[in-house]
């Protein structure tokens, strides 16, 4: 099945070069069939009962991951991936892995749970691509990010300043940055300067492309359930 595959010409390349280097997201696309989205939601929960799989926050997420390995459905996602990521970076590109995840409410609203989730991924540009499988609300763990703060004037203001960076990703020479939390109070004064938050709250089917060296977090899930797919590129 090329469900997704059968997007990649659809797909606005231009127009997505420039929401990345605006904003630092764009949204390339959409799966309309709703039965193949089904499908992979529940291969999702059948991968889900597998021994490796990584559980966060109180049982309440599930992460499968080389998940193109796992299904074809999910390989034809990372099919489709490649080609929009090597035609917006002009050069041939393939996903080290896709993940396949699954957000259920939390147990609790306890401060271990909800808080300490807003991080960047690396100081250099990093692509994924999102399809959102289920439909998002605010309150089913809805990724979210701060649009512009992928641009490298961002990150050089706000590293000089010891806020983004540690001692250990200064002399890292990969480009990237192990993960660490940010503070609540960086981001509320980031949002104090004028930077509004974008909150994906979209229809199952959304694909979306983001710069992940943005400044971003996945909301807790209160309610409901999220399950996506997402292409992870250096």
């Amino acid at each position: 099945m090329s469900t997704f595959t059968s997007l990649m010409d659809s797909v606005d390349i231009p127009a997505a070069r420039e929401g990345l280097n605006d904003a630092g997201w764009r949204i390339i696309g959409n799966i309309d069939d709703v039965a193949v989205l089904q499908a992979v939601k529940d291969e999702l929960d059948r991968m889900a009962t597998s021994p490796d799989v990584e559980i966060n926050y109180g049982g309440s997420e599930h992460r499968v991951w080389m998940a193109h390995e796992k299904s074809d459905l999910i390989r034809d996602f990372f099919e489709f991936s490649n080609g929009v990521i090597s035609r917006v970076e002009d050069e041939e590109h393939v996903a080290h892995n896709v993940l396949a995840i699954r957000n259920r409410a939390l147990s609790n609203m306890s401060a271990e749970l909800t808080q300490g989730r807003w991080h960047l991924d690396s100081l250099r540009r990093q692509l994924k691509i999102f399809v959102f499988l289920t439909d998002v609300t605010p309150d089913s763990g809805c990724f979210e990010m701060i649009p512009g703060s992928q641009r490298m004037g961002f990150k050089l203001e706000h590293a000089l300043k010891g806020e983004l960076v540690t001692l250990q990703d200064l002399i890292r020479n990969d480009g990237t940055r192990a993960y660490s939390h940010l503070r609540e109070q960086l981001i509320e004064r980031i949002v104090a300067r004028g930077y509004e938050s974008k909150a994906f709250t979209v229809p199952k089917g959304t694909i979306a492309l983001v710069d992940t060296s943005s400044v971003h977090r996945a909301r807790p899930c209160t309610s409901g359930e999220r399950y996506a797919l997402t292409s992870y590129y250096h």
